[in-house]
């Protein structure tokens, strides 16, 4: 079997394991708020955290299994004085195009369901006791963070890139993936989570590393959950 036929074999295994549930969970919880939302478990902030590292974990493996250099996936530091400066710029990009973006679409206010299942997805669950729970969320956020990273940006950028034999059709594609998987965030914001994918698909690229993308994907989730729970 050619390596070609084995990537692709590769890359449908990991959609329907990292990709499919989510969003089936997803569409569940948008289209049947009633039936689903009682359901999902894992909204527990520890939950949020076991299923993040059992995203993280079989994903790294399949990466440094595969026969490709694990920096080819952006696993590489990119100095911690670029990191940031362009963590800030990505913020920055990615603040304007949800104002440009949202505006253009005459977007009304998305229902509650969508805002609830967002809300619940980063943040509710049993309080952790003490100050404790500041710096638990933190992780968690950055964790969430990384795995997208990781999913998107990391492992099916770097695989579209070489099936498609096209950049900028992977990172259209890889995008498009990266919007539906958001579906609980309701249709109005897709468009939204299009144009953020391809904004960190340009970082990675430019960059060559996730550190910058996870870096102010982490801020802004943290900004989205502190300005959606004030």
């Amino acid at each position: 079997m050619d390596r070609r036929r084995i990537l692709w074999i590769e890359f449908a295994v990991v959609l329907t394991l990292f990709w499919l549930p989510v969003t089936v969970s997803g569409l569940s919880a948008y289209f049947f708020p009633s039936i689903t939302t009682a359901s999902i478990g894992w909204e527990s902030e520890v939950g949020r955290l076991v299923s993040n590292i059992a995203v993280i974990v079989p994903l790294l493996f399949i990466i440094y299994a595969s026969a490709d250099d694990p920096k080819s996936f952006g696993l590489k530091l990119f100095g911690v004085a670029k990191t940031i400066l362009l963590a800030i710029a990505t913020l920055v990009v990615l603040r304007f195009s949800y104002a440009l973006v949202y505006v253009s679409l005459h977007a009304v206010t998305p229902d509650s369901v969508a805002i609830s299942r967002q809300i619940a997805r980063h943040n509710v669950g049993r309080p952790i006791p003490g100050p404790a729970i500041w710096v638990f969320r933190l992780l968690i956020f950055l964790l969430s963070a990384f795995e997208e990273e990781l999913i998107w940006r990391g492992y099916t950028l770097t695989r579209l890139n070489e099936l498609l034999g096209n950049r900028w059709a992977a990172l259209i594609v890889s995008s498009a993936l990266f919007a539906i998987y958001h579906i609980y965030e309701g249709l109005t914001f897709l468009p939204i989570v299009f144009v953020h994918g391809i904004i960190f698909g340009l970082v990675r690229t430019w960059s060559g590393s996730l550190a910058p993308g996870t870096l102010a994907h982490t801020i802004y989730n943290c900004l989205s959950m502190a300005a959606r729970t004030s």
